[in-house]
């Protein structure tokens, strides 16, 4: 998402924070353009079959994350925008099978 944040949006100042506690975590990572949206545009799939470099970050946070999305501060007169992500310990152990 820095990297996103960096290269769509030419920003020249980065934030990012990160919120941690026994369920979960969140990433928020926001920029100075808040009209800059990010969209995953193909399936992961697809993305991850071709020889890239680039252009997989939003779909490996969709297939991971418990949600994410973005967020626009400022009200009538928009700031920044801030997208963020959640991990959900909790549900990754219960895939992969291990006990609590």
């Amino acid at each position: 998402m820095v990297t996103n944040a960096h290269r769509h949006t030419h920003t020249q100042l980065i934030r990012v924070h990160v919120t941690v506690n026994r369920q979960q975590a969140t990433v928020s990572v926001a920029d100075d353009r808040p009209w800059a949206f990010p969209t995953p545009t193909e399936p992961a799939a697809l993305c991850m079959e071709r020889a890239q470099e680039g252009g997989r970050g939003l779909m490996l946070v969709d297939s991971l994350a418990r949600a994410w999305g973005f967020t626009i501060y400022g009200g009538r007169s928009p700031r920044l925008k801030a997208v963020w992500f959640t991990l959900a310990e909790a549900e990754a152990r219960a895939e992969s099978g291990e006990a609590g």
